[in-house]
Formats: C-alpha cells, sequence, structure tokens
C-alpha cells in the first residue's frame, strides 16, 4: 500500500521535504508509520511515540481527521491515505 507522509515546519526540516511517498505493509497502522519515520531519520527518535502513545503535543492526521480523535496509534492505515504530522508549535 502507498500512503503520502506530509510534515509541517520542523519535522519538515528534518526530512527535507513537505511530502513523502511511502509504501507500508497491509496491516500498517498509524504506530507503524510513525515508528518507521522515527527509525529512518535519527533527529526523531521518540518524537512521535512516548510512553504507546502520540505526545499530546504532536498532532498526526489522518485524511483531515485527527488520529486522538479515531484508533490513536492503532488506527488503521489504507491505500492512498494522507497522514499529515505537525509539531509542537509555540506562539503568542
Amino acid at each position: 500500500m502507498n500512503v503520502e507522509l506530509r510534515l509541517f515546519a520542523t519535522f519538515r526540516e528534518v526530512v527535507g521535504r513537505k511530502t513523502v511517498d511511502r509504501e507500508v505493509p497491509a496491516d500498517a497502522t498509524i504506530e507503524t508509520v510513525l515508528r518507521d519515520l522515527e527509525s529512518e531519520y535519527p533527529d526523531f527518535e521518540g518524537a512521535f511515540v512516548e510512553d504507546g502513545a502520540i505526545p499530546s503535543q504532536v498532532n498526526v492526521l489522518k485524511n483531515g481527521r485527527a488520529v486522538v480523535h479515531l484508533e490513536g496509534l492503532e488506527t488503521p492505515v489504507e491505500d492512498g491515505d494522507a497522514i499529515a504530522i505537525f509539531p509542537p508549535v509555540a506562539g503568542g
């Protein structure tokens, strides 16, 4: 299956581009995708999965819906999905 990862702000800077097409296994979940990114890019180690959950300051969307409102890390990934990953944002 093929999914498109959309990375924003500092996450985009680490990868060097805003989108990444990725092949994932048929039984992939959001956790599978996030852990693969963490293992591929050392700067991401521990950024997406912490103590069995997505850190509260990181937002992950599957086709525009926050995965925390779906099945969290266990949200299934399907062929053609767009997965957006937003880093913590500070401002005032």
